[in-house]
């Protein structure tokens, strides 16, 4: 899938597209997801609510990058404003078991609350739902101090069905996660 969705564009950086312009948004994700690292009670970057290690430098963001798009179960997408050529925020789409589907995503904190994080993640999950006809069911996760994140979900047609607890490496102690699932 690539597809404009109003305001923004979000470009598949799959394996069949890494010629042309996607060759260039891998770089540009590189660079637009790299961030600084989180300290303990004072994050106040994009990352702050993200579950895996935060890069710190773009080579450690395109290493991980790379190993997404060397799985055949993950689909993986950059953010644009429609009317600019630098990565705002990516999305990622695994098939972790048969019929369930999962969704991330990570936004730059200078476009939080504007309602774009909604459009890009609606375009994905309607992406797969048209795509994949095993697919069952879509979840994710968020933290639950992330309230913009749990309204995105909420404005996308998930619930949240549970909560569980997870170790991050920036946090002393384990952060209570909302767990959501949406039909496909």
């Amino acid at each position: 899938m690539g597809a404009s969705q109003g305001r923004i564009t979000v470009p598949s950086l799959g394996r069949a597209s890494a010629k042309g312009r996607c060759a260039g948004s891998r770089r540009s994700v590189s660079r637009g997801l790299t961030g600084p690292p989180c300290r303990t009670n004072s994050c106040t970057t994009s990352y702050q609510y993200t579950t895996g290690t935060t890069p710190k430098r773009p080579e450690e963001t395109h290493a991980w990058l790379q190993a997404v798009l060397a799985d055949p179960e993950t689909h993986m997408w950059a953010i644009y404003l429609a009317d600019d050529p630098s990565v705002i925020g990516a999305l990622e789409f695994g098939m972790p078991t048969p019929g369930l589907g999962s969704i991330h995503y990570a936004l730059g904190r200078s476009h939080w609350g504007a309602g774009l994080m909604t459009e890009a993640v609606d375009a994905v999950c309607r992406w797969a739902t048209n795509t994949l006809p095993s697919l069952r069911e879509i979840t994710t996760s968020v933290a639950a101090a992330n309230v913009r994140s749990a309204r995105v979900l909420e404005k996308c047609g998930f619930q949240r069905v549970g909560s569980a607890f997870e170790v991050w490496e920036r946090h002393a102690s384990p952060i209570e996660l909302h767990v959501y699932r949406r039909e496909a």
